[in-house]
């Protein structure tokens, strides 16, 4: 069954502006310059080094275009995420936001990671991007990556290493982000994963569920900025005592939302998810209709939720430091 698991992990979409949003609307002080360095120091993580990514995994890449850290869709408007540094320097804000999209360039899509991997998946993309539970089964590291990202910023910030503590502080953000959706840490219900490998049908099914959900933050962020800007802005910090703590609640929480939300996108979209992908006019003519608002309505109980989380464990990573 955890075979199926690999080609149902999307990620949640627009994961620059929304970090960039939680930390606009946060008390933490981001708004200052930081000197971009080279990392000059060794890790045990093992990353995809084809192609560019050797080079992206040691310089920065702000200001550069074909890297997809920000959604195609949202560059007209939130483009700046993307500003090149100014006389070797980049805002505080800039890193943590722009290199929270970073894990998802390809850094993670590996070999020989794991023997989960070898034996069901064939690559480490969903092994580092979620944490399956189904029933008293849990599987792949998604708490893993954020817990090795977290102290690992929390290491650089303490010797002073401002831009590479800061840098991974974003990557933290975004295994945080992605075991808030729901979908990272289940895929379907027991009967459809099942059925899952021999039922095409239902393959499309959750494929399509899962990629839909991802998309809502994107929807929301063209559709409904306001009122987003608005739940994230409300949303109080939350602290915990230990990362192992927060990383365990954040995904027993998404796991917790996980029916509720794939009932609703079954009964939204119904037919329609045997087919094709759903685009964002889609949603935003179920929006006029009115069908949207339950889903948005639980989404935005999430996003506020999530919202929370990153506020109290970035103001916890920054103040330590």
């Amino acid at each position: 069954m955890i075979l199926s698991f690999s080609t149902l992990i999307f990620p949640w979409s627009g994961h620059s502006v929304y970090t960039f949003l939680v930390m606009e609307h946060s008390e933490v002080d981001l708004d200052f310059f930081v000197k971009i360095r080279p990392r000059d120091f060794e890790e045990e993580r093992v990353y995809n080094q084809r192609g560019k990514l050797k080079e992206y995994l040691l310089e920065d890449i702000s200001g550069l275009t074909g890297t997809r850290l920000i959604d195609d869709e949202l560059v007209n408007k939130y483009g700046f995420l993307n500003n090149s540094s100014v006389d070797g320097q980049l805002p505080a804000w800039q890193i943590v936001s722009l290199y929270s999209s970073f894990p998802d360039i390809g850094i993670d899509h590996l070999k020989d990671v794991s023997w989960i991997q070898d034996t069901f998946l064939g690559d480490s993309q969903a092994l580092r991007h979620s944490k399956i539970k189904v029933r008293p089964i849990e599987v792949f590291e998604g708490d893993q990556s954020f817990l090795y990202f977290a102290k690992k910023s929390s290491e650089l910030l303490k010797v002073g290493n401002e831009y590479w503590g800061l840098r991974y502080l974003g990557y933290a953000l975004h295994y945080l982000e992605d075991l808030m959706q729901p979908y990272h840490t289940r895929p379907g219900t027991v009967w459809e994963l099942v059925r899952y490998p021999f039922d095409k049908n239902i393959r499309i099914l959750l494929q399509n569920a899962h990629a839909a959900y991802d998309d809502i933050m994107t929807y929301l962020i063209l559709y409904d900025g306001d009122r987003l800007e608005s739940i994230i802005s409300n949303a109080k910090p939350i602290y915990f005592s230990s990362y192992e703590q927060l990383i365990k609640e954040a995904y027993m929480y998404s796991h917790s939302e996980f029916f509720k939300v794939h009932d609703m996108i079954k009964s939204l979209f119904g037919d329609a998810l045997y087919s094709s992908a759903l685009s964002m006019e889609d949603f935003a003519k179920l929006a006029q209709q009115g069908k949207l608002d339950n889903l948005i309505n639980e989404t935005y109980k999430i996003i506020s939720t999530m919202s929370s989380v990153i506020k109290g464990f970035v103001t916890m990573q920054l103040d330590n430091h």
